[in-house]
């Protein structure tokens, strides 16, 4: 309690000393780039929609070696990651194949349609 002649003020809050606040601001600055630091790292290991066509294109023709032609059908964005189909054609005949990436692991999975 301050008391200015007969009226008592209430001390409400204690300003930080110039110190503490330079260490406030030390310690805020050190937080912010620590969690620019880890927010990067998760950011890049995602995988794009044309890099998915591109491993899982180089993966389909690995797999099913002797077709003229790789055609894309489609590419359908998936929570977890990516469906994409291609249409193979081989001398005389076609398949399907669909093609599943996972964004964050970079795991395929090729299934015949």
């Amino acid at each position: 309690m301050i008391s200015i002649g007969q009226i008592e003020v209430a001390k409400l809050a204690i300003m930080p000393s110039e110190k503490e606040n330079r260490r406030m601001k030390s310690i805020l600055f050190g937080l912010g780039a620590l969690a620019l630091l880890v927010a990067q790292p998760i950011q890049a290991k995602a995988i794009d929609k044309n890099k998915a066509f591109n491993l899982c294109k180089s993966e389909v023709k690995s797999e099913y070696v002797g077709a003229s032609r790789y055609r894309l059908r489609g590419i359908k964005d998936r929570g977890a990651g990516y469906q994409i189909k291609f249409l193979l054609y081989y001398p005389g005949s076609t398949q399907k194949v669909l093609c599943e990436l996972n964004r964050h692991s970079g795991m395929k999975k090729l299934t015949e349609l």
